[in-house]
């Protein structure tokens, strides 16, 4: 649903990383890619990847958790800190992992990595936002 808001709304997604990172991933009338279920390289996938099309990162890759049985695994957020912290030395760019749980979701904080952050934002205070926002009566928006 996430990865649908910000295609309809590509502004809200460059607002979103402004937000949540204090990065700017510039302008939306440059395309942005927005990808679901992205390889890692290590056999598993990252939920959500944003980035600006064509460039060499940033790579914003978030992660939701509604904390399943078997949804998460130990280590899998240090893995994908891990995962993009390879792609960004490869490429010579920089990412940020941010993993959006659910409330009580305990966050798994991994490692810092030189070259990418990491922060876990509650899934509710991004939905609080997104209400409060200028995009907070516009459709898909309010469904979220």
């Amino acid at each position: 649903m996430l990865a649908l808001v910000f295609r309809a709304e590509p502004q809200l997604a460059v607002e979103f990383v402004r937000r949540w990172t204090d990065w700017d991933i510039g302008d939306p009338s440059l395309d942005l890619e927005i990808n679901t279920e992205v390889a890692t390289g290590t056999g598993k996938f990252i939920d959500l990847e944003i980035s600006p099309k064509g460039a060499t990162g940033p790579w914003i890759w978030i992660e939701i958790k509604r904390d399943l049985s078997g949804e998460s695994y130990s280590g899998q957020v240090e893995s994908y800190v891990d995962a993009l912290s390879d792609r960004c030395q490869a490429r010579e760019g920089r990412g940020y992992v941010i993993y959006l749980p659910r409330p009580g979701v305990p966050d798994p904080a991994p490692e810092e990595s030189p070259l990418v952050e990491y922060s876990a934002i509650d899934w509710t205070q991004v939905g609080i936002w997104f209400e409060e926002s200028a995009w907070g009566k516009k459709p898909l928006v309010a469904d979220f």
